[in-house]
């Protein structure tokens, strides 16, 4: 998966190294990445705060949050896929 500042998301095939599926960021510029470890599912921080789940197969938004008030840097979905993990610059 990448994001880009032309406000896409697309998720690639490695073994062909073709573009799959694309999503486009809702006027936002999308900022990282990760793919959930067991479902067909990718989180994308933005530069807004906001951090949203996409369904692959279907190219669906499932769910949206704003989890922190400066762009999120960093986005890591835990093993047992219980967890998503955000990093921002937040101050406290």
């Amino acid at each position: 998966s990448s994001v880009s500042s032309d406000m896409t998301i697309r998720v690639w095939d490695l073994l062909s190294f073709e573009q799959q599926v694309q999503f486009d960021a809702m006027g936002e510029c999308p900022l990282c990445v990760a793919y959930h470890p067991e479902k067909s599912i990718i989180a994308c921080g933005f530069d807004s705060g906001m951090i949203r789940l996409f369904d692959v197969q279907n190219t669906t938004l499932i769910e949206q949050f704003k989890a922190h008030s400066k762009p999120v840097s960093s986005l890591l979905f835990t093993t047992d896929s219980r967890w998503l993990i955000s990093a921002a610059a937040d101050s406290l």
